[in-house]
């Protein structure tokens, strides 16, 4: 696991975060207080200026390490879309307005033709674009089995709530770091679970390799193919024995890539070791 690259990820998307509680709660209060117009300006520019990108560098940070991120990456290239044809909604709906006062109906009907359908469209991409980020989020949770990145990812969609998810985001973030860190001084010190030999992955997802145990009774909780970000399907056997184990894990099936390549299976073990397995993509 590259966690240095991970640890960096997770500090940039608690800066991203902490960025985006403070956008969305604006935005909030705006709706609420009858302020909308002066306060969706002020978390617009926030957004453009500092939310975005922060949360760009995130997901590039992540992306860099081997995680799929390319939705919420996708995501944040078409939200100024959005909000940029919600904008010129505007323009058409005040031009239909000053046609209305010039009685020029035909001009009228066809700017409030024009606002309107921009107006759908553009609320259709913005809420495609925040879709795509919380499901990436909640991606980026799962990977690191965080719930609270998780819950936080999916609120984050959801108009008025969203600060809550940001917030959840946020402490999750922060304690995923405080797991890593935890993990990484105990197998440091002390490593009872090891690979031993060879591994094999083929396209159907099966896994194959050996780990040796110094101790008896301990659980592989789950494990991920890290470079793929695909979660297991199913483990054998999931409580070691002390000695040498034959482990069998199926991912989903595999596509789109092109042998011989070695692949990590990051395995989380109910002691609280991370173990690092190393297999190679065969065919068969």
């Amino acid at each position: 696991m590259s966690i240095s690259n991970d640890i960096e990820g997770l500090n940039k998307l608690k800066d991203a975060s902490i960025w985006l509680t403070v956008i969305t709660l604006i935005s909030t209060i705006g709706i609420l207080y009858n302020s909308a117009a002066i306060l969706s300006i002020v978390s617009l520019i926030l957004l453009f200026i500092k939310g975005i990108p922060s949360l760009r560098d995130t997901f590039n940070s992540f992306s860099a390490s081997g995680k799929e991120v390319s939705r919420g990456i996708g995501g944040l290239k078409y939200l100024p879309i959005g909000y940029i044809l919600l904008f010129i909604a505007g323009i058409f709906l005040i031009l239909d307005t000053i046609s209305v006062l010039s009685i020029n109906l035909v001009g009228s009907i066809l700017f409030s033709i024009i606002g309107i359908l921009l107006l759908i469209v553009g609320i259709i991409v913005i809420f495609i674009s925040y879709l795509f980020i919380g499901l990436t989020l909640y991606d980026i949770g799962n990977f690191f089995s965080n719930d609270l990145i998780k819950i936080g990812g999916i609120l984050s969609i959801i108009p008025v709530i969203d600060f809550v998810g940001w917030i959840l985001i946020y402490l999750g973030a922060d304690d995923a770091i405080r797991n890593i860190n935890r993990n990484q001084t105990y197998v440091a010190s002390y490593q009872p679970i090891y690979q031993t030999g060879n591994g094999i992955l083929r396209f159907d997802g099966s896994a194959f390799f050996s780990i040796y145990s110094l101790v008896q009774g301990v659980q592989i909780n789950s494990a991920i193919l890290q470079e793929i970000g695909l979660n297991s399907l199913d483990i054998q056997p999931k409580i070691l024995i002390h000695g040498t184990n034959n482990i069998f894990i199926k991912f989903p099936e595999i596509s789109n890539i092109i042998p011989p390549r070695l692949y990590t299976i990051v395995l989380n073990l109910s002691n609280g070791q991370i173990v690092v397995v190393k297999v190679n993509l065969i065919q068969g």
